[in-house]
């Protein structure tokens, strides 16, 4: 089939909106008629080349170089194909996109790091994860990457059963889309790098538009003040890590493991 995608040939080159040709679904592949896809600063990092591998090791994934690509790994849609041996979803389910496919048996998964699956050591470039085939090609016969193996800049998505997940029917695709990575990592980093736990008050630095309205509950929850989002300007030391002067609304806010001001005093 013909579909539409955002793609980059050239390392540093700006984004493309072209044609690109499907193949039909192989025996382990979904079909998704895309409905939200999110724009992740990754895709942009391996457009400008701030992130990727080195040629010998893009060779390894099956793939002559890591570009062209098709960029996106975060969104979600509906199945409209299922390759013979899919079993987990089916044509008309909702589906939320991973940009780490699991495959629950490896060594890494059953172990409960599904992250280290097997699975997702071609992700970044190369052809069909389970049988080695390119079925994404541009107009001109290129064979094509996909980020994330998904490529989500696109009108549909041919991927492994193992990169999408279902969702239930009445959960909002944009909110399936925007947990497939932004929410999923942003809670990976504050939980288990950050160890980050109930109660506790936090400054978060740096945050992007999906993670400013969670930020600034748990500002307000934390401190029963009123946030004010940060501007938006680089600062004059330049991107990093800032320290922050509190004001006269948040100097007299509890400190970890102090009772609100509001809340009963504890003998």
């Amino acid at each position: 089939m013909k579909t539409r995608a955002a793609i980059c040939r050239e390392i540093g080159a700006p984004w493309v909106i072209e044609d690109v040709i499907i193949e039909d679904p192989g025996p382990r592949d979904v079909l998704v008629e895309m409905r939200c896809a999110g724009l992740c600063h990754s895709d942009e990092h391996v457009r400008l080349g701030d992130m990727g591998a080195p040629v010998p090791v893009v060779n390894r994934m099956g793939a002559r170089d890591i570009v062209p690509f098709i960029g996106g790994h975060e969104g979600s849609g509906v199945v409209i194909d299922v390759g013979r041996n899919v079993q987990s979803v089916k044509p008309g389910d909702p589906v939320a996109m991973s940009f780490v496919p699991a495959c629950g048996t490896c060594w890494s998964c059953v172990r409960g790091e599904q992250h280290l699956c097997d699975n997702g050591a071609r992700t970044l470039a190369g052809p069909m994860i389970h049988d080695k085939a390119w079925r994404h090609h541009t107009q001109d016969g290129a064979e094509l990457n996909r980020m994330g193996a998904l490529g989500t800049f696109a009108s549909h998505v041919l991927t492994d059963e193992r990169s999408v997940i279902k969702v239930e029917n009445d959960v909002s695709l944009v909110s399936a889309a925007l947990a497939s990575c932004g929410i999923a990592t942003g809670f990976g980093s504050s939980v288990t790098r950050a160890g980050v736990q109930p109660g506790e008050v936090v400054v978060v630095d740096g945050v992007d538009k999906l993670r400013d309205g969670a930020a600034v509950e748990l500002v307000e929850r934390s401190t029963g003040t009123e946030a004010t989002p940060a501007k938006r300007t680089k600062p004059a030391g330049g991107w990093g890590h800032h320290a922050a002067k509190p004001d006269a609304a948040t100097a007299d806010a509890p400190k970890p493991g102090q009772p609100k001001p509001d809340s009963p005093k504890q003998d």
